[in-house]
């Protein structure tokens, strides 16, 4: 799946994946995305997972991949995972995939859950970030 100059926003789901579920797949976010306000969830469910984006299975991966353009930008904010006992990842929940955050871009921010505010990666999953600037970071 790929997303172009996209926005997914403002959706709900009851336990996985508020805005985007990907499972054994690849999701490729290019250019100006916008994954905002989304939410998983609620005071019913015992636990809620991936407000944003959920990620699972071996093989899932999702790519960030922007231009260096000034106008391109990577909105992953204001989503929320809440539950009656646990959440796990606002922004970005990962069970066993892979994340590769591109540069440019910015990571999700003003997310919110219980346990992995902006990111949560869980079981063999990882978290990759590749940086073609020059800041001590890298």
């Amino acid at each position: 799946m790929q997303l172009i100059d996209s926005a997914v926003n403002y959706n709900s789901a009851t336990v996985n994946g508020g805005g985007i579920v990907v499972e054994s797949a690849t999701l490729k976010l290019e250019n100006s995305i916008e994954i905002k306000g989304n939410v998983v969830g609620d005071e019913r469910i015992p636990t809620a997972r991936g407000g944003g984006i959920m990620l699972s299975n071996q093989g899932s991966i999702i790519l960030f991949v922007g231009q260096e353009n000034p106008t391109s930008t990577f909105d992953i904010s204001d989503n929320r995972a809440y539950s009656s006992s646990v959440s796990y990842g606002g922004g970005i929940y990962s069970n066993g995939a892979f994340i590769f955050l591109g540069s440019p871009g910015k990571y999700p921010e003003n997310n919110y859950a219980f346990v992995g505010t902006q990111i949560f990666v869980n079981n063999a999953g990882e978290l990759i970030h590749l940086c073609s600037c020059s800041c001590a970071c890298c």
